[in-house]
């Protein structure tokens, strides 16, 4: 029994000795200016999911609604779609779309976001007037809004072009709420899938 735990105590000395090895290693290559494998896994792992508030689901939810209104009054103005008639099927189908595209651009962003702040890491200059904190969260900001731009851009530019091809290739020989039903949702519903596939 003695020789068994002087043995185990070997070992958790061994794995000390090399934790303690390890931290030392990663102190002097920070102080080299040298970075390690574990240190960029490390720094990788800081960047977490963002988390969105309610203002901002907001904003994309009305943003998206915007965008899943459009088809809706071109079809009432346009083709034989009356809102007097078809008023409940073409909220009901704006929602629904309005719904996948708010996921949509939550996906884009978050990993927009978690892109662009790993491109950028250690690029604070020590010299500056501005301390670390206050320059991580103005690089945290500038990313969120470059990430929301890019995101509404891509997936409503996607959405925009699956529907046309939807409505007028596919489903041209549709009656026209049937056309407009199945080309809104699945060009949001492919728009959803495609933006998670490519975060």
């Amino acid at each position: 029994i003695n020789a068994e735990y002087m043995g185990s105590s070997g070992i958790n000395a061994e794995y000390m000795g090399c934790e303690l090895s390890l931290k030392h290693q990663r102190k002097v290559n920070k102080m080299s200016g040298k970075v390690s494998h574990d240190d960029e896994f490390e720094d990788f792992d800081s960047f977490k999911p963002k988390k969105f508030t309610s203002e901002q689901n907001i904003s994309y939810f009305l943003i998206a609604f915007l965008i899943s209104a459009l088809p809706g009054y071109l079809y009432s103005g346009v083709y034989d779609l009356p809102i007097q008639d078809f008023g409940f099927l073409i909220l009901l189908v704006t929602i629904f779309s309005a719904v996948l595209l708010t996921f949509a651009y939550r996906s884009v962003t978050s990993s927009t976001i978690s892109k662009l702040l790993s491109n950028r890491r250690g690029a604070h200059n020590k010299k500056s007037k501005v301390s670390k904190e206050e320059f991580e969260q103005a690089q945290e900001k500038g990313a969120e809004t470059e990430s929301l731009s890019w995101s509404i851009f891509f997936n409503n530019f996607l959405f925009v072009v699956l529907f046309l091809f939807l409505a007028f290739y596919v489903f041209r020989n549709l009656n026209t709420p049937y056309n407009y039903t199945l080309s809104m949702s699945i060009s949001a519903a492919l728009t959803w899938q495609l933006s998670n596939s490519l975060a």
